[in-house]
């Protein structure tokens, strides 16, 4: 019950956020509008060194939350994609990349 709490409460901030404002079009409609390859993300405060990350390229960060996509996500202009995974999995993480949060 807690996981659904959850997941339904990011849900609802997710579809009450504000929408963000267009960006020009692109000039050539074949580019992606997204396009994610291996990406590394990281979220919170410097605090700790982190000895064992996922990615030996950012051992050196010192974040208490790192989370490293090994993904490559290619959407086009007018395609439509789910981000599904089980609870914890990082899909909102992800949501949150892609906008810049």
């Amino acid at each position: 019950m807690f996981q659904a709490t959850v997941c339904s409460e990011r849900i609802n901030d997710f579809l009450r956020a504000d929408e963000l404002i267009r960006q020009r079009e692109s000039p050539n409609d074949q580019e992606p509008s997204i396009l994610l390859d291996n990406c590394f993300f990281s979220w919170g405060k410097e605090k700790e060194h982190l000895k064992d990350v996922c990615c030996p390229s950012h051992a050196h960060t010192k974040y208490p939350y790192v989370l490293y996509l090994q993904i490559t996500l290619d959407v086009q202009k007018g395609e439509l994609h789910a981000i599904v995974g089980s609870f914890g999995s990082g899909k909102s993480s992800l949501l949150s990349a892609i906008l810049g949060n």
